[in-house]
């Protein structure tokens, strides 16, 4: 006998009906809801990518503060890595008698790798692409240069021994993106040109960036020479650093959606491992016979883990087929909202589907075929009667293949542990509860109706079974809570993180003698709710009296933050979107200086209240105490400061001012006021940044609605499965009871008040957890308070009942319409 030829002719027989039909639904179901977020994830993980790229205008960036060691191009050279050069430097610009302080950008022939060069040809035209840079003897400029200076594109002006002609307005430049706080507007202009205008010279404040690009092998090659060659005096930039709001949307985007195909591809496990243990328990009798021909247990093993094989393969094609055409409709939500088509997926996904559909079959499907080894010869005496139960090691593969499952999808321990804890006291507490209202039936027995006395006597006649089905149902109905109405309520509260009001312009170099003008120009147009904040730049210099040594900490972001300067400021009141984690708000002795730090400062370097830190802020040098520590949001739009001082140790610091407000639309012509009446100050108009966030939320809440569709269809797969267990004994059971005289009606009434009680019970404490999975989510995922709709419960008990009576009722109709001699006389 040849196992595999059997199993296949086997297979070929049985794949259309029972519960091997349900098996290979129930894969299929997986498979697609895996293949359309892993080619999606692949598609966002690339644009992600390129979004991150053109912060940088390279792959990686090797920035200094000298010049660049030649080894460190030639290493570039050698990887076969495209490079270009920036250097930055502050210089002063004149026009006639008028003269500007500005941010010079030299760069080399190449600038940019990634990401294009915006610029219009006047103050009043439209941005365009362009893919050159100024030739000899030109340059170009921001606005701000061209309205300070009173000059017109064309102009000539002079810098440093050169006199050079400004001809066209910098509109974007990649690796400026989300610096809101530079405060000097950039000239830009070629490498070639500044080093003729001797601006390159000794004494210059010199930022030279090497921008490099290339594949991903070189770019790693690269990477680990910078690493072995232990440059003290670079920082090395990857795309990894380079983060924005934008981009932090889309991806909270793709661990939802990764979450919630993990939630459908765990009910599909469920039914996989109900529908095996079904397939099992009918061919145990089959098993036997063989055993009774004398046949060994490996190739019936064989036989069976085959067929199971081959269930499993024939639902790829399937799966990857919907799930390929699930993924065009995720992408086609992303990519209205990022205005940008997303990249190719490649091939490597594909991989990953096969892998883990393996683990689908192998962790829930094979558990129950093994089993059948151990039945003896003896069954085919004894027919269903003598059945023996798992082992606990056969839970063993289900627990392992959760694991793989939930860290090859979330990417997060905490995540996987939460998630893998929370089933697990989901299915104790929904088999408990079952439990517990089977051993209350007895008391309400004899206050029952007959219908009712037969639902809750069927519920305690199968305790067991009902309390694994109770379970396996509560299970789906948490998942469809879970995306379809609390996937609602959390996408809501997302969308009003971002409320209406929140600020679109920020006003920056505003001078102390400005501040009075500024707050009567901006009163004068309605606007009330700003504040001008001080806005200094300084370094950190000493910790607790010692200069720190980067090397000394284990963070990579320590360097930057000792190496780096930072924008700080100074207040009396606790600023908004800020979280006090450590410490407290300033103390009554005022005569020390104290130090309020941001969570991202002061964790790379290990600090804490009660340390001292010690700045140099231009020629002012300060130490202070740490007395708090705070967790800012970021991307609330609000003017925020990784330190703050109190006001009475920055009295002799220099400074200028900030402030940010939200402009309605009506009110656009408040930027040209600002423009004309204080030339000096930028406006940072944020419009366009935040319609593309609340873009994001509202594609990726649509996008969810397509992923739910997987979770509904494996839930109603675990609510078929379920039911289906049970039809063999059903059947019997109506039969005996239609020959004692009972009507058809009857049986059926009863049927459907004990599916109603099921699915109230495991629906109310679905509700529960759906509560508890939408806050963990809510607070570990996106980072938002979640506030659950009231009537959460109520939807949970009637949204349970009715699924489940009504998909009982559909399931066992035909068990009714069976004639009870044929039942009788089957074996």
């Amino acid at each position: 006998m040849n196992p595999l030829r059997l199993a296949w002719r086997l297979w070929q027989r049985e794949r259309g009906v029972g519960a091997l039909a349900t098996l290979y639904w129930s894969l299929v179901v997986a498979c697609a809801a895996l293949t359309a977020v892993l080619v999606f994830s692949a598609r966002l993980e690339q644009a992600l990518l390129s979004q991150a790229g053109e912060l940088l205008a390279a792959d990686t960036v090797v920035a200094s503060r000298q010049v660049i060691p030649q080894d460190i191009y030639d290493s570039a050279a050698k990887h076969q890595l495209t490079t270009a050069e920036t250097i930055t430097f502050p210089s002063v610009v004149f026009a006639g008698d008028d003269n500007l302080l500005v941010a010079v950008k030299a760069v080399s022939d190449a600038y940019p790798l990634r990401g294009t060069l915006q610029t219009s040809a006047d103050l009043g035209s439209e941005s365009r692409d362009v893919d050159y840079l100024p030739p000899p003897g030109h340059a170009w400029a921001e606005p701000r240069v061209f309205n300070d200076l009173g000059i017109e594109p064309g102009a000539q002006v002079e810098i440093g021994s050169m006199v050079i002609t400004v001809d066209e307005v910098v509109r974007y430049e990649p690796d400026r993106a989300g610096n809101f706080f530079s405060l000097s507007p950039r000239f830009f202009m070629n490498l070639d040109d500044a080093r003729q205008a001797e601006l390159l010279g000794e004494g210059a404040r010199l930022n030279y960036r090497l921008l490099v690009a290339g594949e991903n092998s070189g770019l790693s090659a690269f990477q680990a020479d910078l690493e072995n060659a232990n440059q003290d005096r670079i920082r090395v930039l990857t795309l990894e650093d380079a983060e924005d709001r934008g981009n932090d949307a889309l991806g909270q985007a793709q661990k939802f959606l990764s979450m919630a195909a993990l939630t459908a591809v765990l009910l599909a496990a469920i039914a996989i491992w109900l529908s095996a243990e079904r397939y099992a328990s009918s061919q145990r009798s089959t098993v036997a016979l063989l055993r009774c021909m004398g046949e060994t247990w490996r190739p019936i093993m064989q036989i069976y883990c085959a067929k199971v094989f081959y269930v499993s393969f024939a639902a790829l094609l399937p799966g990857l087929v919907v799930g390929y055409l699930g993924h065009w409709a995720l992408a086609s939500s992303l990519e209205s909202a990022s205005r940008e088509a997303l990249p190719s997926a490649g091939i490597s996904w594909l991989f990953f589907v096969v892998l883990y559909l393996i683990v689908l079959t192998l962790a829930f499907a094979l558990p129950q075929i093994w089993a059948l080894r151990k039945v003896p010869p003896r069954q085919v005496l004894h027919g269903d009667e003598e059945r023996s139960r798992l082992s606990l090691w056969a839970y063993i593969p289900a627990l392992i293949g959760i694991l793989v499952l939930a860290m090859g999808q979330l990417q997060s321990y905490s995540l996987t542990i939460a998630l893998v804890g929370g089933s697990s006291v989901l299915l104790l507490v929904l088999m408990v509860a079952a439990r517990l209202l089977i051993t209350l039936v007895h008391k309400a027995l004899p206050d029952m109706g007959p219908a009712w006395r037969y639902a809750l006597g069927s519920i305690t006649r199968r305790a067991r079974g009902n309390a694994l089905q109770t379970a396996a149902i509560g299970l789906g109905i948490t998942a469809m809570l879970l995306l379809g109405i609390v996937r609602a309520d959390l996408f809501s509260t997302w969308q009003t993180s971002l409320p209406d009001g929140t600020p679109n312009r920020f006003l920056l170099n505003i001078q102390p003698d400005q501040s009075t003008g500024v707050q009567q120009l901006l009163q004068a147009q309605g606007l009330d709710d700003f504040q001008l904040e001080p806005l200094a730049v300084g370094k950190i210099t000493t910790i607790n009296g010692q200069i720190p040594d980067p090397s000394n900490y284990d963070d990579p972001l320590a360097e930057e933050r000792l190496r780096g300067s930072t924008n700080l400021s100074w207040r009396e009141n606790f600023p908004k979107a800020n979280e006090m984690v450590a410490g407290e708000w300033w103390d009554d002795d005022r005569t020390q200086a104290q130090v309020s730090l941001a969570s991202r400062l002061a964790e790379p370097l290990n600090l804490k209240p009660g340390d001292r830190v010690g700045f140099r802020i231009g020629e002012v040098e300060i130490e202070a105490r740490v007395q708090n520590i705070r967790d800012v949001t970021w991307d609330s739009f609000q003017v925020n400061f990784f330190i703050l001082l109190n006001p009475e140790a920055a009295q002799q610091i220099p400074h200028n001012l900030i402030t940010s407000f939200y402009l309605p639309e009506d009110q656009q012509g408040l930027d040209r006021a600002v423009s004309q009446n204080f030339p000096n100050v930028s406006v940072l108009d944020t419009d366009a940044i935040l319609q593309r966030v609340r873009d994001i939320i509202a594609q990726v809440s649509r996008a969810a609605q397509i992923v739910f569709v997987f979770t509904l269809a494996a839930g109603l797969l675990v609510l078929i499965t379920a039911i289906q267990a049970a039809r063999g004994e059903r059947r019997k059971e109506a039969a005996i009871l239609r020959t004692l005289g009972a009507p058809r009606a009857f049986v059926l009434k009863g049927w459907l008040l004990e599916y109603a009680l099921m699915g109230a019970l495991a629906g109310g404490i679905a509700a529960l957890f759906s509560w508890f999975a939408g806050w963990l989510v809510s607070i570990r995922l996106f980072d938002l308070p979640y506030a659950p709709r009231p009537g959460l419960f109520i939807i949970g008990l009637v949204l349970g009942a009715s699924i489940v009576t009504i998909t009982g009722w559909l399931g066992n109709r035909r068990v009714l319409q069976s004639s009870p001699m044929a039942v009788l006389r089957a074996p």
